[in-house]
Formats: structure tokens, C-alpha cells, sequence
């Protein structure tokens, strides 16, 4: 399945939602899907500071803190508590 930009995301915003999916390597439809719902949650909370349940943030963090890419953690460090 190819990831597709939405008609009104920023392309910044984009390429950190592919490299989030990227680094939990989805293997199914069914893990492609929780991941890309996981990488919106990511966006509305680093950018537009919403709250979510303890429990996705936590999984959301867990991914971020697991990956090897200083990039991904850069972009998203100054807005993540």
C-alpha cells in the first residue's frame, strides 16, 4: 500500500508522518493502518498540542524513542514534553 499525502497536509508534516510509518515497518494492511492513524495522532500532537489517552501517547513515544533516526527525533524533540 503507497502512502499518499492528503489534499491539505503540509508537506513537512508529510514526510515526518512517512518517516514515522517507515520506522515501525508495518507488515500488513491491518499494522499499515494503526500506524498511519498513530503518525496523524503525532502530528495533531506535536503541532496542534492535542491530548490523547496516556496509553497512545505512550505507544507513540515508545516508537520514537526505539528508532535509530536523530532526524525524526530532531523534528519532533523541541514539541514533545
Amino acid at each position: 500500500m503507497k502512502l499518499t499525502k492528503n489534499k491539505y497536509e503540509l508537506p513537512e508534516h508529510f514526510k515526518i508522518r512517512k518517516k514515522f510509518i517507515e520506522l515501525f515497518k508495518p507488515n500488513n494492511k491491518k499494522n499499515l493502518l494503526y500506524v498511519v492513524n498513530l503518525s496523524f495522532i503525532l502530528i495533531n500532537m506535536v503541532f496542534l498540542k492535542c491530548k490523547y489517552s496516556k496509553e497512545t501517547e505512550n505507544n507513540i513515544l515508545l516508537i520514537i524513542q526505539m528508532s535509530k533516526s536523530r532526524n525524526l527525533k530532531k523534528i519532533i524533540s523541541p514539541f514533545i514534553k
